[in-house]
C-alpha cells in the first residue's frame, strides 16, 4: 500500500506497457539512460501513452490488445540485450501498432505515441519521410538506382537505394551512390562502405576510408566503431532498455 500522501500509479493498458519499459531500464547497467530514474521515465511515456490514446480514440483507431500482449512479452524476454544481441537470439518481432486505423500503403498517416499508434493499418508504420505515409515493409516501393533522389530538398527520406546493388545515401548529395571502399578517398559527407569509416584525421589532405575499430580503441565519434557506440573508448552497445524506448 502507498504511504501517506503518495499516490498509487495507474492502471490499464497503458501503464503496463510504460511500466514494463521503464522496470527494464531500471533494471540494466545502462551508461547513458534516457530518464533520470524509473519514476520520471514511467511519468514521461505514460503521459505520451495517454496523450497518444486520446488521439487515437477521437480519430476512431482500433485498440490491439494482442498487440500490448505481444511487445510486454517482447520486453520481458529482451531484458537488458542490446540490439545486436536481439536480433542472435531471434527474438526480433514484427511490427505492430497499439492503436491502427484503415489506411492504406502509400496514403497519408498521422502518427501518434512515437508510431506505435496511427491512422494506418495493423502491420503497416506511419513512415516519417518529406510526408507521413503509411509503409509497408513486406511490400516496399522500389529500390532506387544510382543517382536517383533518396532525399528531397528539407534531408527527408524519400526513398530506399538499392542495397543488394551496394548503393547507399548521400545525405550532402542527396541521391543513391556506390559508397568509397576501404582505401579510397572519401570525406565525411561521402559514404564509406558499411564497415569502414572516413578517417580525415590521419592524413587531412587525402582522407581514405579505414576499417571500423574493435571495442576498447579510443574514439571521437560511435561511426568509427563497429559496435556502432563510443564512450571515449569503443564499448558494447547499450541494452535497448536504456532507450526508454517507445518503439518496442
Amino acid at each position: 500500500m502507498p504511504g501517506c500522501g503518495d499516490e498509487e500509479e495507474p492502471s490499464g493498458p497503458g501503464a503496463d506497457y510504460a511500466a514494463a519499459i521503464c522496470d527494464a531500464m531500471a533494471s540494466c547497467d545502462c551508461r547513458d539512460p534516457s530518464y533520470t530514474d524509473r519514476d520520471e521515465c514511467f511519468d514521461e511515456l505514460y503521459g505520451e501513452y495517454v496523450s497518444g490514446e486520446r488521439r487515437a480514440e477521437a480519430r476512431g483507431w482500433t485498440f490491439d490488445p494482442d498487440c500490448l500482449e505481444a511487445s510486454l512479452a517482447y520486453i520481458e524476454d529482451v531484458g537488458c540485450m542490446n540490439v545486436p544481441e536481439i536480433i542472435e537470439a531471434h527474438l526480433w518481432t514484427d511490427f505492430c501498432q497499439l492503436f491502427y486505423g484503415d489506411a492504406e500503403p502509400g496514403e497519408p498517416c498521422e502518427p501518434a505515441f512515437g508510431l506505435r499508434m496511427s491512422g494506418c493499418e495493423q502491420g503497416i508504420i506511419c513512415s516519417p519521410g518529406a510526408e507521413y505515409l503509411c509503409y509497408d515493409f513486406d511490400d516496399p516501393p522500389p529500390e532506387l538506382g544510382e543517382g536517383e533522389a533518396c532525399l528531397d530538398d528539407e534531408g527527408f527520406i524519400i526513398g530506399d537505394c538499392d542495397y543488394d546493388a551496394g548503393l547507399v545515401c548521400h545525405w550532402e548529395a542527396g541521391t543513391c551512390v556506390v559508397p568509397s571502399a576501404e582505401g579510397e578517398h572519401c570525406r565525411n559527407d561521402y559514404p564509406c562502405d558499411y564497415d569502414t569509416w572516413c578517417d580525415e584525421e590521419t592524413d587531412p589532405s587525402n582522407p581514405v576510408c579505414v576499417p571500423r575499430k574493435p571495442l576498447g580503441e579510443p574514439c571521437e565519434s560511435m561511426i568509427e566503431c563497429e559496435s556502432l557506440e563510443c564512450f571515449d573508448v569503443c564499448v558494447e552497445r547499450e541494452p535497448e532498455a536504456c532507450e526508454g524506448d517507445v518503439y518496442f
